[in-house]
């Protein structure tokens, strides 16, 4: 009866009339009541006067009294049994001298869905090309304060040339509280967490599911530097887009005939190059590099000492030459070199420094040669020292054998010419009378004697003779020896 009520009082322009139907019908619920149809009848006659309110296209004022520098609560719907559920009109903004309409529903009681739009139709007009829901905001230039109004009705009709459409500012949005996430500007551009600037414009990821499959291999989705979503030829990749690499685990490189397997093998763990890995990166043929470095920072280290005996270690180790096994040369996954090698043994090496080999999982023994470089290292520098004892050892004995020599200052070659010269050399000698034996010697670079001459003079600026003759083409060494000792040589070259 409230509810009845409430229609009646919203359409007082009616009221006259709604008072003689309501008189005429107090006969015919009275008939009613014995026929205790009472309540359906109450729920016929509020449905009636609920539609005559709702299609009738007279003035319906409804104003709100204003509630200066607050919002404004216009009207509210809701039930008897509850007041925690609810819809209302209200008054979006609480500046004087304006209006915002905004639905406003509330639900308390459980956590179902609060609002639900709903359009009906019946089967019979379940067809044509007009929408059943319609959304629609529009620029309008004139105000039409008693609209709906006879002609005055230009919501949405933009054929009567009243409004017209929005050009630049945004036309709907979505809030999740003030965060906006989703926006059509006038441009019909859709944003998803981002002002659109494209049909569609995301600020994140997308994900398709469930797409249709086809053999065909025409178009794919590229984006360009902007971010922006195009479509290309599968051709202008090379060859397509098709995948002809069957085999798991290996990346796949552009060929002419789509995406085929590449040399290149990844299973999660090991890298492999033209093999299947079983070492973080492992390689099927030569590698080569323009420089290669190794992880050696001493902050890293600890227990660091000197490599002691390392000339000893080496001169343990044993170069060889061998060929590989045809089984392994043969073998397409590993593909050793046929070609000869060079190297060690590596369970030799093992009995030697162990530290400096590995076995793998299968028994396979592999060396560290680069971990060779620092035993070398020390093994050289011990055996330059080995050298220089000796040589100073040389020295020694050289100084007490040849005390006699040290005082024959001028006893010396005194030139070579022409040198290099193509028939004859002249060799111009001084010698002391006090050297018991001289001798003029040419060796070849090989350290053989070619010829050895006695000198008898014992005077300064002594002349001899070497002809090409009797040597040939070649570079040669002259020495003068004296007292048995090598006194001072020369090089000479016949051309």
């Amino acid at each position: 009866m409230l509810f009845f009520l409430f229609f009646m009082w919203e359409n007082r322009i009616r009221l006259r009339l709604l008072i003689c139907i309501y008189v005429k019908l107090k006969i015919l619920i009275t008939f009613l009541n014995s026929l205790k149809m009472r309540t359906k009848f109450f729920f016929l006659l509020g449905s009636f006067f609920m539609i005559t309110a709702l299609n009738g296209q007279v003035k319906f004022p409804h104003v709100a009294s204003s509630n200066s520098g607050k919002a404004e609560h216009v009207t509210k719907f809701g039930v008897s049994d509850t007041s925690l559920d609810f819809l209302s009109l209200t008054n979006a903004t609480v500046f004087n001298g304006q209006f915002v309409p905004r639905f406003y529903a509330r639900r308390a009681v459980d956590n179902r869905f609060v609002l639900d739009l709903t359009a009906s139709i019946s089967s019979s007009r379940d067809n044509g090309s007009t929408p059943l829901m319609r959304f629609t905001v529009e620029r309008d230039d004139t105000v039409y304060p008693n609209a709906p109004s006879g002609a005055q009705y230009p919501w949405g009709n933009a054929q009567d040339g009243l409004s017209y459409a929005v050009n630049n500012r945004p036309l709907f949005t979505w809030y999740n509280s003030s965060t906006s996430i989703m926006t059509i500007s006038a441009q019909n551009n859709l944003g998803i967490g981002v002002n659109p600037t494209a049909r569609l414009h995301t600020n994140g990821t997308v994900r398709f599911q469930n797409l249709a499959t086809t053999s065909s291999n025409t178009y794919v989705l590229t984006t360009d530097s902007s971010g922006n979503v195009r479509r290309q030829l599968a051709s202008s990749f090379g060859g397509g887009l098709s995948n002809n690499c069957n085999s798991t685990n290996y990346l796949t490189k552009k060929s002419s005939s789509g995406l085929t397997c590449s040399q290149i093998y990844d299973n999660g763990w090991n890298v492999g190059v033209g093999r299947i890995p079983y070492y973080k990166l492992d390689v099927n043929g030569t590698i080569r590099c323009t420089n290669l470095t190794t992880f050696s920072d001493e902050k890293y280290k600890k227990n660091v000492k000197n490599v002691d005996n390392a000339l000893e270690s080496i001169l343990n180790l044993n170069a060889k030459k061998y060929f590989w096994n045809d089984d392994l040369v043969n073998k397409e996954d590993i593909g050793f070199s046929k070609n000869e090698q060079y190297g060690l043994i590596a369970q030799e090496v093992e009995k030697v420094m162990p530290a400096l080999t590995y076995k793998d999982e299968n028994g396979d023994y592999s060396i560290n040669y680069t971990g060779l470089i620092p035993v070398l290292i020390e093994a050289l520098k011990e055996q330059q020292n080995q050298i220089v004892e000796l040589q100073n050892q040389l020295n020694e004995n050289f100084i007490k054998e040849n005390t006699d020599l040290i005082n024959l200052n001028n006893t010396k070659i005194i030139s070579v010419s022409p040198n290099p010269s193509s028939s004859a050399i002249e060799i111009a000698l001084n010698i002391e009378k006090s050297v018991k034996d001289a001798r003029l010697v040419t060796y070849d670079l090989n350290g053989k004697i070619i010829s050895s001459l006695s000198i008898n003079e014992r005077k300064l600026d002594i002349t001899r003779y070497l002809h090409k003759d009797n040597f040939g083409t070649g570079t040669y060494i002259v020495s003068l020896i004296v007292n048995g000792k090598s006194l001072d040589s020369k090089k000479i070259v016949f051309k």
